[in-house]
């Protein structure tokens, strides 16, 4: 009976032995199969990082150009039908420009959208037939029409910043919680606790 009893025992440790050896094995190629982007290089891995998270941020800087075109047009459209005073016209249009940087959080693409708010505010809604005049009026709306561009991006990046290093104190401060540290433990001393009492019967 001992000798059947050791035999079972060489058997079970070989086929451990085996199991231990294809887990290895086993690690290894999962490793390898993740360390593809070290063999093409950390910069493949790191083009595709951004492309995530260009993708899930903001959108690419054309994009974004774009998008304060289209926004003053249908702005300039919108306030010559409704609004008749002048002053208020440029108001508006400052607004629109302010809120177009607070979104795109972009310095390129607000004094784009700033370009082209003015040439609009002052062909469409100063004078008439897309006429543009550089006189001091116009030239003191296109300093208000970049302050608040500029102001409206500076708000739009400290508000994300700060957003998003709320998040991150917030998901640094599950995973460490003392409770997520410390329940793992008991399933790690179950293991060593079944591994010690095998050991022992064999």
């Amino acid at each position: 009976m001992s000798s059947e009893h050791r035999d079972d025992s060489r058997g079970e440790h070989d086929r451990h032995g085996e199991h231990g050896e294809h887990g290895e094995h086993g690690e290894h190629g999962e490793h390898g199969e993740h360390g593809e982007c070290g063999e093409h290089g950390e910069q493949g891995c790191g083009v595709e990082r951004g492309q995530g998270r260009r993708r899930g941020g903001r959108a690419p800087g054309g994009v974004r150009v774009a998008g304060g075109f289209a926004v003053s047009v249908a702005a300039c459209a919108v306030v010559a039908l409704v609004v008749a005073d002048v002053q208020v016209r440029c108001w508006l249009m400052a607004l629109v420009v302010a809120l177009s940087g607070l979104v795109a959080r972009d310095v390129i693409a607000a004094l784009a959208t700033v370009v082209t708010a003015w040439c609009l505010t002052t062909g469409f809604l100063v004078n008439t037939l897309g006429t543009l005049t550089f006189a001091q009026d116009d030239l003191l709306r296109l300093g208000q029409m970049t302050a608040a561009a500029l102001g409206g991006t500076a708000l739009g990046r400290a508000t994300h910043a700060a957003l998003t290093h709320a998040r991150r104190v917030t998901s640094t401060g599950r995973v460490t919680s003392p409770e997520a540290a410390a329940s793992p433990e008991p399933a790690a001393s179950t293991k060593h606790a079944g591994f010690a009492g095998r050991a022992a019967s064999t």
